[in-house]
């Protein structure tokens, strides 16, 4: 098992990988997954952001300081931003959620695409029930993703974890081919669970 820099092994993720990172540091998520949408984006692979937060223009706004063309990706269909709202609710319950929004992108773009997803926000929030359903979720995605060419990066901010009930999310590793951990005050690590 290899392990590096969460920033470092980001840049090494491989077609089919489901990706989850759990941080501390917000700032530095962002920066994550600001850096793993551009690196699809310079190979001309569909990128797509999944966001509650209204971030969206401060997103597309640092890949345009990166060096990316967002306009010009954005009218060739190369990058979507989805601001969503409780995806608890949006659609009645976080599955018809995630169903809805895999089939609209699979409309929008062709495989091999990346997908960054921002939108659990603090994980201490959750109740048990929405836990056990995130759980559920990320475990059939999980099933499905293996056979792809698509790149997946879930985030989770973790800062709040601190009860036993909030600790079970952390079963969430085991649904995820590779974990990245940005805390505060220290570099963190990347690794593979194969």
């Amino acid at each position: 098992m290899n392990f590096s820099e969460p920033e470092e092994f980001s840049s090494e993720i491989e077609k089919g990988t489901h990706t989850l990172l759990l941080y501390e540091d917000k700032d530095r998520a962002n920066s994550i997954r600001i850096d793993f949408v551009k690196k699809g984006l310079l190979k001309n692979q569909p990128c797509v952001y999944i966001t509650t937060d209204n971030d969206s223009s401060d997103f597309k706004k640092t890949l345009s300081e990166r060096g990316v063309d967002i306009e010009k990706l954005e009218k060739d269909g190369l990058f979507h931003i989805y601001n969503i709202g409780n995806p608890f609710t949006s659609h009645g319950s976080l599955s018809k959620f995630v169903e809805k929004t895999c089939s609209d992108i699979t409309k929008k773009v062709k495989s091999p695409f990346r997908i960054a997803c921002n939108f659990i926000g603090d994980v201490a929030s959750l109740s048990e029930n929405q836990v056990n359903e995130l759980l559920e979720n990320e475990s059939s995605i999980h099933n499905e993703f293996g056979k792809s060419e698509d790149y997946l990066l879930c985030t989770y901010y973790v800062g709040n974890i601190n009860s036993k009930s909030d600790s079970k999310f952390l079963d969430a590793i085991r649904q995820h081919h590779s974990v990245m951990f940005a805390p505060l005050n220290s570099k963190g690590i990347g690794f593979n669970l194969s």
